[in-house]
């Protein structure tokens, strides 16, 4: 066994094709980084497997015969959503591309959807309430926020049809299908609210939010993941993986 620096030198002089220590040093950085890459690359197509399993639930969530099916298929979206934000992290989260991780769960931490989404997995993983419940069809008028006033209103066949008027303008009646509802969920006792979007309520031209249903706040997370998955795949290639 070499002891020491001179007994290595020593012993290399007898074997002149020997590599000295930093030539070592560098042959096992070398194959280190090269062995972590690969490990990094791997850790990245789990990631993109767990995305694309997010968009088939997307699908069956739309096309969901039940809210029963259609509960389970969300429950589904938000483990393999948070299965990949974890391989995501297992991929980039250390090394030259940790900086860019570190945007992607400040990201996480300061967006309502992608919050509520991670809070909603763990309520779903380890609470008792329900994460989410089924909203049959309404029919809704009024939310201008004027004083509302019905002349007449009539269904036929399905055919709604009203008159009278919001703050003096036109009704403008709005025929809402059945969804998926998201609740509230509640974590070591801070509460959660469902992610909303601003949607333009006529005849008043008034801007309202509106919770996003359990199909919305996947599509918008969805789009989320695929963008990350472009930039991630960008960090490989500029790392030669």
């Amino acid at each position: 066994m070499i002891a020491n620096a001179h007994n290595f030198e020593r012993f290399k002089a007898k074997r002149p094709g020997m590599l000295d220590y930093a030539e070592l040093g560098r042959l096992v950085f070398s194959k280190l980084n090269v062995f972590v890459g690969e490990m990094n690359k791997a850790q990245f197509q789990r990631a993109e497997e767990h995305r694309l399993i997010c968009g088939e639930k997307l699908d069956d969530l739309a096309s969901a015969p039940d809210f029963r099916r259609a509960t389970v298929r969300w429950s589904e979206f938000l483990t393999s959503h948070h299965r990949w934000f974890t391989r995501m992290q297992q991929a980039f989260g250390s090394g030259p591309s940790s900086a860019w991780f570190g945007k992607l769960k400040a990201l996480r931490r300061d967006s309502q959807l992608l919050t509520y989404l991670h809070q909603a997995r763990h309520a779903d993983e380890h609470g008792l309430d329900p994460i989410a419940e089924g909203q049959g069809a309404s029919f809704v008028m009024g939310r201008g926020g004027a004083a509302l006033r019905i002349e007449s209103l009539t269904i036929n066949n399905g055919q709604i049809a009203v008159s009278g008027s919001e703050g003096g303008l036109p009704i403008v009646p709005e025929f809402i299908p059945s969804h998926l509802k998201l609740n509230p969920v509640i974590q070591r006792g801070v509460v959660y609210q469902p992610p909303a979007a601003p949607v333009v309520r006529p005849p008043l031209v008034a801007t309202v939010n509106v919770p996003l249903t359990a199909l919305q706040a996947g599509a918008k997370c969805k789009a989320i993941m695929s963008d990350k998955a472009i930039e991630g795949a960008e960090h490989l290639d500029k790392a030669g993986l």
